[in-house]
């Protein structure tokens, strides 16, 4: 039976991320600054299944009826910046 229960939870360790993301995810109201073109003052950044899928300014974007969305305003978004600072190896 512990073997079983060990299979079970070690199974659903394995299946829970393929469905970490199944409904898109919208930022709005941030200020987002891409790394091309001009800051964007109250924004829309929209990310489907792990991508970033559109940025723009909030009314420009058509936003997904199923999305889960997320109140950003006051905050800053740097969509495409990677931070490479490590110490590995």
């Amino acid at each position: 039976m512990k073997s079983l229960s060990s299979l079970l939870v070690l199974l659903l360790c394995f299946t829970l991320p393929l469905q970490a993301q199944d409904r898109p995810h919208v930022f709005e109201g941030a200020e987002i600054i891409p790394i091309t073109g001009e800051p964007i003052t109250n924004g829309v950044l929209i990310v489907e299944n792990g991508v970033i899928t559109a940025v723009g300014e909030t009314g420009a974007i058509p936003i997904p009826d199923n999305a889960e969305r997320a109140d950003l305003s006051g905050k800053v978004i740097m969509p495409g910046l990677v931070d490479t600072h490590s110490h590995i190896g």
